[in-house]
């Protein structure tokens, strides 16, 4: 990944600055990413709908956006991720801790097999 590809978003204000700031998004690839999201986790915006100010998305849109009124998703998608992070952050750190425990006993495993090779005289004649 290119260094003006890495994308780092401390706060919040840098966040709707940066989506803001690409406006529809130069590339279809990001505008399907961010409207997949939006779908996926039913929100608009960081905060809320204003944060794309006149340029709102169709994915905001509750409905479809053919009325002079449209209705628009009232939650932003940084609390619908935080909520999401928080729901599975038991279930995540249980993985990584199983992971880590087979990891650990795949090493021990192979180190017996290691030094039981070694000691019997069949390791690799060169």
């Amino acid at each position: 990944m290119r260094k003006d590809e890495q994308i780092l978003l401390p706060s919040r204000s840098d966040q709707r600055c940066y989506i803001m700031a690409q406006g529809c998004l130069k590339c279809l690839k990001y505008t399907m990413c961010i409207a997949n999201f939006l779908c996926f986790f039913d929100c608009c915006g960081v905060d809320n709908v204003t944060d794309w100010g006149d340029k709102v998305p169709e994915s905001c849109c509750k409905e479809k956006c053919d009325s002079s009124m449209p209705q628009y998703k009232d939650k932003g998608c940084l609390v619908k991720l935080k909520t999401m992070f928080e729901d599975n952050f038991l279930t995540t750190g249980i993985s990584v801790i199983v992971l880590c425990i087979i990891e650990v006993l795949g090493m021990c495993f192979a180190m017996t097999l290691f030094c039981h090779i070694s000691r019997s005289g069949l390791g690799y004649k060169l």
